[in-house]
Order: C-alpha cells, then sequence, then structure tokens
C-alpha cells in the first residue's frame, strides 16, 4: 500500500543552520536553495508515485493547502524511490503532478526518504529523521 507522507516544519526560525544548508534540484532540473526559505513554514510531502484516483484527491488538497497558505507556507513535494519512483517516469510524474497542483507546490527531484535505505537516504530527510542532527543545528 502506498503511503502519502507529509513532514510539517513550523516556526523555523526556532532552528539555526542544518537543512537551510542544503540544496535541492526540482523535477525540471533548477537548483533550489533552503536557504532563500529561511524564516517561513516548510511542508514537505512525500508525493504518490502512483495515479490512482485517490492520489489526485490527495494532490489536488495539497494544491488547496499550499493555495490557501501561499503567504506563510512554501511546500515542497518529492517522489521516493522506497514508493516506486524511477528517474525513466520523472517527465511524466512531473506532468502528472503538475496537472493536479500550480506552481506554488514545488516538485523536487525523487529521494531515498526512509531511514531503512540507510546511506541512501537524502541528507534532508536524514535530517527531518534524526533527532540528533535537528538538535545540533
Amino acid at each position: 500500500m502506498k503511503q502519502f507522507f507529509l513532514f510539517f516544519i513550523g516556526l523555523m526560525s526556532s532552528f539555526s543552520g542544518g537543512i537551510y544548508d542544503l540544496n535541492l534540484v526540482s523535477l525540471d532540473g533548477t537548483s533550489l536553495a533552503l536557504s532563500q526559505f529561511q524564516g517561513r513554514k516548510l511542508m514537505i510531502v512525500v508525493l504518490p508515485v502512483t495515479r490512482l484516483r485517490k492520489d489526485s484527491v490527495q494532490l489536488q488538497l495539497l494544491d488547496s493547502v499550499s493555495r490557501q497558505y501561499s503567504a506563510q507556507l512554501t511546500v515542497l513535494g518529492v517522489p521516493s524511490y522506497e514508493n516506486g519512483f524511477t528517474p525513466g517516469a520523472q517527465a511524466s510524474l512531473h506532468q502528472f503532478y503538475s496537472s493536479l497542483m500550480g506552481p506554488q507546490v514545488l516538485l523536487i527531484q525523487g529521494m531515498y526518504t526512509n531511514k531503512s535505505s540507510g546511506s541512501q537516504q537524502h541528507h534532508l530527510f536524514a535530517w527531518l529523521t534524526d533527532k540528533a542532527l535537528v538538535k545540533n543545528s
């Protein structure tokens, strides 16, 4: 069963460094420095890679939330290798996501998101899932 995970980081000003030192790459290949979002709330969502009806509904709800709170909130959507993302599907996924969500949801290239992925887990998700990293930043 594919799952829709969501990480919400509120009051980012209480964290210093760490996550803001990361640079990501969007699904269209554009570089994205997280430092540009310092002081804003971030919602980091692991996006579904299937194209089921329930996935479409979830993506439309995410779009609605991102539009409603766009003044205070930046939404980053990430497809996950553990959920079936493959680089070969990147263009079709970008088209699928874009058909359901506006440009205010920033689409990030696929990542290893689960802690069980060990050293392959992307630094962003390592930071989100490791209390020691959060505490020391």
